[in-house]
């Protein structure tokens, strides 16, 4: 009785959501035929994913590089939209209705819920914010950064499905980079310099015209490829290279791995049209734990093609590019930018300690302009140093929780590449390797140089999730080899 009623049950489920999401989207004729007419189309094109949830995560992965070039426009005031969060949307929708239907079951991590436990922290802290909007506007970024990391482990349960998964996120992902060395050449793609991050109204990507460091450096043309800055492109060419490199390991194909080989070169693109000195620290930080790791083998014949490699590529250097090369410009004698996060994290120190348990407020900065005065940056957003960013808008309590959670994903994510390690799982041992190098290094230069908390960093939260698939994975396998010994 119960599986005769069940497919008629899943029916019924369906067709209500079709005409829910049909009526809701009939609300937008008055003012937008056009998106009317899209949004029918579009409905017809969502119940395949219904169906399958784990088909419209896939596509929300594919398009987390696209960050900034992918979006389409405000819904609210403090709400845009993008194509990956339409389909982020989706699939929590598919997700919710076949939890209902009792066709998937929930996962839950405890470490996860330490993070909510941060993000709760924060909601409360926002009762005496100096700044409620753009708190209430950081609760809504953080809430779905912790939606879309359950969703991320709770869609992903084998093996094959998760790499389908970082295969789509690395390909996509090394392809936005390759479009950060086209950027400078296309038409149309100059865009003024920021000051600070992304403000409302800013376009959102480009070939940045800086001059902030005009006396030390010159003028300099910065791509920011797909995402909102520079420093996030920068940034997030050094997350992708280990994974990459894990999958270069795992294939035994040459195709594979000239593919894989292909894909370094072009987060090496990104790196270097990014003039981004955060990226190169990055990179600086991975390298010894890639080679630490195993990921990364350095032999006399690989040098050598390096270096030919990088003698040929020398006409193509964009100009400025001693930027990220010169040590000098590193120093806060030598560069502006630097000596201005000093000052920052200064002022920062400052505010904590006018507020040390709850801080300003949840996603709220602008109480430390008692304590920072500088005329060129009005608008700051960030001290540049995730650590002290969440120490002024939600206390030590807040990065005390918040330095939990992290250090409880490191622990898993270690525990899992020891386990296949035992278990003689390269698959496992690999990735899992990869992700934690990537997590180590986005911890370490959080420290420094961005607020990773809400900065353009989704593909990261991705990153994460991947390792607690792994670990998942890993203690199934772990209970299976101990039932077949007993």
């Amino acid at each position: 009785m119960d599986g005769a009623t069940q497919p008629n049950t899943s029916l019924r489920i369906f067709t209500l959501a079709f005409f829910v999401g049909l009526l809701a989207s009939a609300a937008f004729i008055i003012d937008k035929p056009l998106f009317f007419a899209a949004a029918v189309v579009g409905l017809v094109g969502v119940i395949p994913l219904l169906q399958n949830p784990r088909l419209g995560l896939y596509l929300t992965i594919a398009t987390v590089p696209l960050d900034e070039v992918g979006e389409l426009g405000q819904i609210l005031p403090m709400i845009d939209i993008s194509i990956t969060k339409i389909f982020a949307l989706v699939t929590l929708m598919a997700w919710a209705l076949n939890l209902a239907m009792k066709k998937l079951t929930i996962l839950w991590r405890w470490q996860v819920g330490v993070l909510l436990i941060y993000w709760l922290w924060g909601a409360l802290t926002l009762f005496d914010a100096l700044d409620t909007k753009r708190g209430l506007q950081e609760l809504i970024i953080q809430g779905t950064t912790i939606l879309f990391l359950v969703m991320v482990f709770n869609l992903l349960r084998t093996k094959r499905q998760l790499l389908i998964a970082i295969l789509a996120f690395t390909t996509v992902s090394a392809g936005t980079f390759a479009y950060a060395g086209v950027q400078r050449f296309l038409p149309g793609a100059e865009i003024a310099e920021r000051v600070g991050w992304l403000e409302e109204g800013e376009a959102t990507a480009g070939v940045e015209i800086s001059g902030i460091e005009e006396g030390s450096v010159g003028t300099v043309k910065r791509s920011t490829g797909t995402s909102a800055h520079s420093n996030v492109l920068g940034t997030s060419t050094g997350l992708l290279v280990p994974v990459l490199l894990a999958l270069m390991r795992l294939t035994p194909y040459r195709l594979y791995k000239a593919l894989a080989l292909a894909g370094i070169a072009c987060c090496l693109v990104g790196l270097i049209d990014s003039l981004s000195r955060t990226g190169m620290l990055t990179w600086a930080i991975i390298f010894p734990m890639l080679l630490l790791s195993g990921l990364l083998v350095i032999t006399p014949l690989r040098v050598a093609l390096a270096a030919v490699a990088g003698l040929l590529s020398l006409p193509f250097l964009p100009e400025g590019v001693t930027r990220i090369f010169d040590p000098r410009n590193y120093l806060s004698s030598q560069s502006v930018s630097v000596s201005e996060r000093f000052k920052l994290w200064d002022a920062a120190f400052r505010a904590f300690l006018e507020n040390p348990i709850t801080g300003f407020g949840f996603g709220d900065n602008r109480g430390i302009f008692e304590f920072y005065h500088n005329p060129w940056n009005p608008g700051l957003l960030t001290v540049h140093s995730t650590y002290l960013q969440v120490l002024i808008e939600t206390g030590i309590v807040g990065l005390l929780i918040l330095l939990f959670f992290f250090y409880c994903m490191l622990r898993m994510f270690w525990r899992a590449a020891s386990l296949y390690r035992r278990q003689g799982d390269a698959f496992g041992w690999n990735l899992s390797i990869a992700v934690l190098i990537s997590l180590t290094a986005f911890l370490i230069m959080g420290a420094i140089a961005f607020d990773f908390m809400r900065i353009g960093f989704k593909n990261m939260w991705f990153l994460i999730g991947c390792g607690v698939v792994l670990y998942n994975i890993a203690i199934r396998q772990e209970k299976a080899a101990a039932l077949h010994r007993a």
